[in-house]
This record gives C-alpha cells, structure tokens and sequence, in this order.
C-alpha cells in the first residue's frame, strides 16, 4: 500500500507528462504541487563525474529534520545521522536514480532507520520521479519523501548493528493501477 501523499505526488508528476513518456523540468510549477506536499518534494541531478546524485532544491522538512541545508550536497556528504556507514545508505540512494533513469519509470521504495540524535526508530517512505532536463535529454529527477516515527504497533526491525534496513524498492510500471 502506497502512502497517500506519496500517490498525491504521483498523480502531480503523471499530471505533469500530458501524455509525453517523461515530463519536462519545466513544467514543475511549486505553485501547482499541493501545499501540504511541498516541505517534503526535492529536485536532484545525477552527477555522472562524481557517479553521485546532488540535491539541488529540498523541501524544508528535510532541513529541519537534518538540521543543515541540504540543497547542493550529494548523497556522499549527507551526515551520518543513522548509525553505521554513511556510503551504504548513499549507495543505497544511488540505486534508486540509477533505476529511475535507466528504466524511466518512478521508483518508490520503503524502509527503516534508528535516528540516532533522537534515538527513535523512523519508517520513510520515497517516491523518485524521472524529469527532462532543461536540454530536453538530461534525465533529472523530483520526488516526495514521507517520514513517520515508528509506532509501537508498527516496530522497525532493526537491531542495533543495522543503520537501514529497506522494506522494498520497486518501479511503477502501470500508474493507472497505483493512482487511481
């Protein structure tokens, strides 16, 4: 089951494509993007000098969250917040652009970390949409993230040697059958 903010920004990028296989960057109207969705949407670019993806617009939740200013830094330089390695996780990220471009589809994917500073257990949830680029060929990519701490009734299964544990990562093949 996709989290119902998660399908609102999908509907938002499918809207978007007007019938083309991608939409363009410059469609993306902020404006448009429901409001209660805003503070959780990013922009990012894959960077393939650095084989790298680089935030280039966040939302203010994940400032908040992350108590920085996320907009330019790579998935390499997020800090190390979770508990064990850095690169794992940005690895992990990597992996969701990589799929996204090659294939042109959404990659929605779910998962679980400890968060360290507070010490609570945090399910997030992705969606990671392919754009064109201004160039109308450059792959670039807007997405949502939701985080929810986890409830008693919905533990992480985390143990203390685990910074993240994915619950799954898949591509949006058929939107008709994820958004209606």
């Amino acid at each position: 089951m996709m989290h119902e903010q998660i399908s609102e920004f999908l509907r938002y990028w499918d809207g978007l494509r007007d019938g083309a296989d991608l939409p363009a960057k410059d469609r993306i109207d902020p404006l448009a993007i429901p409001r209660r969705l805003l503070s959780n949407v990013f922009l990012m670019v894959y960077d393939d000098h650095r084989d790298d993806v680089c935030f280039t617009l966040v939302g203010s939740y994940a400032h908040i969250a992350r108590g920085m200013e996320l907009s330019g830094t790579y998935a390499a330089d997020l800090p190390n917040r979770m508990g064990g390695t850095r690169e794992a996780y940005a690895e992990y990220i990597r992996d969701h652009y990589r799929m996204a471009r090659r294939l042109r589809r959404p990659v929605h994917s779910r998962g679980a970390y400890r968060w360290i500073a507070g010490q609570r257990d945090v399910i997030t949830e992705r969606i990671v949409c392919p754009i064109l680029g201004r160039d109308g060929r450059t792959i670039e990519f807007t997405g949502f993230q939701s985080v929810e701490h986890a409830a008693p009734s919905r533990p992480v299964p985390l143990n203390d040697a685990d910074d993240y544990v994915s619950e799954f990562v898949r591509v949006i093949e058929d939107l008709d059958t994820e958004i209606t």
